[in-house]
């Protein structure tokens, strides 16, 4: 049986968990899937983020869900970066040959734009 490397919200280790640059990091140095977290926010966007909450990994405060994205841009990560979209992390991966492991926070029942 093959183990299969996968970077757990990039690669915290090295770079701000769920950051795009996280992301790159792990495609850059031999992941070979990511598994990653989704939020939605107020208006129905799928956000990378593993917590309900901003405050530990952002400089926010209170629940994604209370936010619509335009809000939630605003925030940074510790490394300055944005919280990503869906979209935007789906872009970064672009064609490289990983898996993706997506998990819903809580599951998903509606998702704008896709």
């Amino acid at each position: 049986m093959a183990t299969t490397i996968f970077g757990h919200r990039g690669c915290p280790a090295h770079e701000p968990e769920n950051s795009p640059a996280g992301f790159r990091y792990a495609l850059t140095h031999g992941a070979e899937g990511i598994e990653t977290d989704l939020h939605l926010t107020n208006d129905g966007v799928p956000v990378i983020i593993h917590d309900e909450t901003l405050h530990r990994t952002t400089n926010g405060t209170g629940q994604v869900a209370d936010y619509t994205l335009a809000e939630l841009r605003q925030f940074r990560l510790p490394n300055g970066e944005c919280i990503p979209t869906l979209a935007d992390f789906l872009q970064l991966v672009g064609t490289a040959p990983v898996q993706l492991n997506l998990e819903c926070q809580p599951p998903l029942t509606k998702v704008s734009g896709l």
